[in-house]
């Protein structure tokens, strides 16, 4: 079966520019979105991994329409979820260094 339209959430890592790759490479979606939603603990890697993926992703004329964008993660949700969450749970957030980007993986699931 045929879809029409396909939605992916890209982080500029690896993983998602592949699943990315191979959704564009298939012949049965004919349009795609796929956005990339950073926070504030958004690194500059990953900015820049993001701007390289959408360029690459633009210029290689891939067979379905493709958008590709960013759009904050603060800014869907309408409130600082990081923060409020952070503010909430403090304890959590300062056992470990990488607590909050694990943070701002699991609140994009939730969009």
């Amino acid at each position: 079966a045929k879809l029409h339209t396909a939605i992916i959430g890209i982080s500029g890592g690896i993983d998602s520019a592949v699943v990315l790759g191979l959704l564009l490479r298939t012949k049965n979606v004919e349009k795609v979105y796929a956005y990339f939603l950073p926070s504030q603990f958004t690194s500059e890697d990953s900015y820049h991994a993001f701007s390289l993926l959408k360029e690459y992703v633009l210029n290689s004329n891939p067979n379905p329409e493709v958008i590709i964008d960013s759009v904050r993660l603060e800014d869907i949700a309408g409130v600082d979820l990081i923060s409020e969450v952070m503010n909430r749970f403090p304890e959590i957030v300062k056992k470990s260094p990488l607590a909050k980007q694990n943070l701002q993986a699991r609140l994009r699931g939730l969009f």
